[in-house]
């Protein structure tokens, strides 16, 4: 979990980039949009991964995976999957429905056969799946 510089809510580290939550990023990016174009003084709204700190592996109640089919809560993984997809299919998006319906969004890791845990970009996931 990450802080926001913003809002200072903690919020999954696997969200977005930087040190910005994703309610208040929303904010800033509908904010430019709509802002006046004439005026100079603005600043460029971009979201840096400097000062990212990210965390080194999964934490009690994350999500973690070894196959992108199941998915279990660190922790818990004895109660067995939280959420199951079938091979070759849009885990993300189960994976993000599970997350809104629970109303908690932990960060997401990808365990490896050697027992590494790899952070999943949750953003990219989705547009990823969404592109194809």
């Amino acid at each position: 979990m990450k802080i926001c510089d913003t809002c200072g809510e903690k919020y999954p580290a696997c969200w977005t980039r930087g040190n910005t939550c994703p309610e208040c990023l929303r904010e800033i990016l509908i904010h430019a949009v709509y802002e006046d174009e004439d005026d100079e003084d603005d600043e460029d709204y971009i979201v840096s991964e400097e000062g990212n700190d990210a965390p080194e592996g999964p934490e009690d109640d994350d999500l973690v995976t070894s196959d992108y089919e199941k998915f279990y809560e660190k922790g818990f993984e004895h109660k067995g999957p939280v959420v199951q997809c079938r091979e070759g299919g849009k885990w993300a998006h189960k994976v993000k429905a599970y997350m809104d319906k629970q109303q908690f969004w932990p960060n997401v890791w990808y365990i490896n056969e050697r027992g590494d845990a790899d952070l999943i970009d949750m953003y990219d996931a989705l547009h990823s799946e969404d592109d194809s």
